[in-house]
């Protein structure tokens, strides 16, 4: 690559060097290969350019979107004198990648100039605070920042407005929608996307209609909000008119067929779509699934050309609460030797399925080897499964036992899920003991609520 020192080509090549870096270390950051960058990173120490600040500036972000902030911290510690720019940077490379608190504490550590490049920088600053409450969810915390902003720039406008619609905060997001002086496309579809995703269609429609210009954006909007709401053929014409449909476009119409049930629509427009995309064909799995249709389901999955771990996870579940039990037991161990990644959402799936449809051996087979041969800690939700497996399979002794085994406090889903199989179970005091302890520790949890007492007193009656 570059030579390594100085040594005599004069300081035109030096700069030369030095935007060949820029570039080389841009391009690791646009493609987010983290190995790559550390290798470039290491090549750069050894080259004249190892405490150039602009250059290390540039390595500040790169690892910043890599999502390495132990990367990125060492490359700002390795600066002499750090500038604003370098301050911005670290404290963006934290905040884009969630790390709220620690972006904070570096934007409260920068130090004050006078310059007249201040106010851009701190507006730039706050704005990288504000987006990080924002896709945190904390829209609390994103507010104040915004408040406390001595300026807004179109970024801190756009940010605002996707938070509250992220929180189901339409009002809030049409104030500060309204408020904003200049509205570019990118804030109309924000505000656009957050009528949508809450159901607000007509509003939704009406603001798409006041829009200057449509981007590609603005058409994925305006197809989603008809699809996910039931218009299809206005969905499926704006698909038809829509210049240059990408992959979302695709996706979301496909979305609308199968959640209004038009599987063979979702299957033409899947046939027809110029890249493959897993998003699209998981709805459509999905769809099956719900449906109960097995058979369309497995030929589904058997087509596509490389499922991911939802589609792994999908087919599993539906055999199993189809009663497929040896299907299902294969299904599960093809996926485990495909290479995905087991997780708790996923194990989940797959002992809810097993216990909705009866597959007791099966599913604690599954609940065994999930901490055993892969290392998983049992959450609340999988020993919530096993108390509900065993008490649907009217094994209401093993269940309590489970229950009161818990290394996890049960939540009033599993006291409730325990109760009902109590309704099935043979009138002996002991059933009839746990489930008054069930009904007491729901009402200890839920203060005011009538069902415990209702299901217990249902569970008193045939005995009595």
């Amino acid at each position: 690559m570059l030579r390594a020192g100085g040594g005599g080509g004069g300081a035109a090549r030096l700069i030369e060097e030095r935007e060949l870096l820029v570039a080389l270390i841009k391009e690791c950051g646009d493609a987010q290969d983290l190995s790559e960058a550390r290798r470039l990173h290491s090549h750069i120490l050894n080259t004249a350019h190892n405490r150039n600040r602009l250059v290390a500036n540039f390595t500040i972000e790169m690892y910043g979107n890599c999502g390495s902030v132990e990367d990125a911290r060492r490359a700002f510690e390795s600066i002499t004198q750090p500038n604003l720019f370098s301050w911005s940077i670290i404290t963006q490379a934290y905040a884009q990648n969630g790390h709220v608190a620690e972006a904070k504490n570096l934007f409260d550590r920068m130090p004050q100039r006078n310059l007249v490049c201040w106010n851009t920088l701190i507006v730039f600053s706050w704005t990288i605070l504000l987006q990080g409450y924002a896709q945190a969810g904390e829209v609390g915390k994103a507010r104040l920042a915004f408040e406390r902003m001595p300026a807004w720039n179109k970024v801190a406008w756009t940010a605002m407005v996707a938070s509250y619609g992220d929180q189901g905060l339409t009002g809030e997001a049409w104030r500060v929608f309204e408020q904003a002086p200049h509205k570019d496309l990118v804030l109309f579809n924000a505000m656009a996307a957050a009528y949508a995703r809450n159901g607000h269609c007509d509003e939704a429609d009406a603001l798409l209609g006041r829009m200057p210009a449509w981007s590609v954006m603005t058409w994925n909007t305006a197809v989603s909000v008809r699809a996910l709401h039931g218009r299809l053929d206005s969905a499926k014409a704006l698909f038809d008119a829509s210049p240059a449909p990408d992959i979302v476009t695709w996706n979301c119409l496909v979305a609308g067929y199968t959640g209004s049930g038009r599987l063979a629509s979702a299957v033409d427009i899947l046939a027809k779509m110029p890249v493959w995309s897993s998003i699209g064909w998981n709805a459509l799995l999905r769809a099956y699934s719900l449906a109960g249709d097995v058979g369309s389901a497995k030929a589904l999955f058997d087509a596509m050309p490389d499922p991911d771990v939802v589609a792994w996870t999908e087919m599993t579940s539906v055999l199993a609460s189809a009663g497929l039990g040896d299907a299902a037991m294969t299904s599960f161990q093809e996926m485990q030797l495909s290479g995905q990644q087991l997780d708790d959402m996923v194990m989940t799936s797959i002992l809810s399925a097993c216990s909705h449809a009866g597959l007791v051996v099966e599913g604690v087979f599954l609940f065994a080897t999930m901490c055993s041969d892969h290392g998983m800690a049992a959450a609340r939700e999988h020993w919530s499964c096993m108390v509900d497996l065993l008490g649907r399979a009217g094994r209401v002794g093993d269940a309590h036992h489970i229950m009161a085994e818990m290394p996890i406090d049960p939540d009033p889903a599993t006291f409730k899920s325990f109760l009902s199989a109590c309704r099935n179970a043979p009138p002996i005091v002991e059933v009839m003991a746990s489930a008054r302890g069930a009904a007491e520790a729901i009402t200890h949890l839920e203060p005011g609520r009538s069902y415990p007492y209702v299901l217990l007193a249902n569970l008193s009656q045939p005995w009595s």
